[in-house]
């Protein structure tokens, strides 16, 4: 599967014209629009989210350190 993201992904007749190219080739492959339309700041989000998950319960759990 191919995915089109950023500028080009938010135009149908692109991601049309990209289809049709590929649907041309031997072994066809499907064309489709990225679904989030900022993937990078999703990825870095999703991160900051497991961080700080991560850091609270590090604080909430006793030390085993003497």
């Amino acid at each position: 599967m191919i995915v089109i993201g950023g500028e080009w992904g938010s135009h149908a007749r692109m991601v049309t014209a990209i289809d049709e190219h590929f649907s041309q080739t031997p072994r066809s492959v499907p064309v489709t629009a990225a679904a989030l339309p900022s993937p990078e700041l999703a990825g870095a989000r999703t991160r900051a989210v497991e961080e700080l998950r991560s850091l609270i319960i590090q604080s909430v759990r006793p030390s085993t350190d003497p």
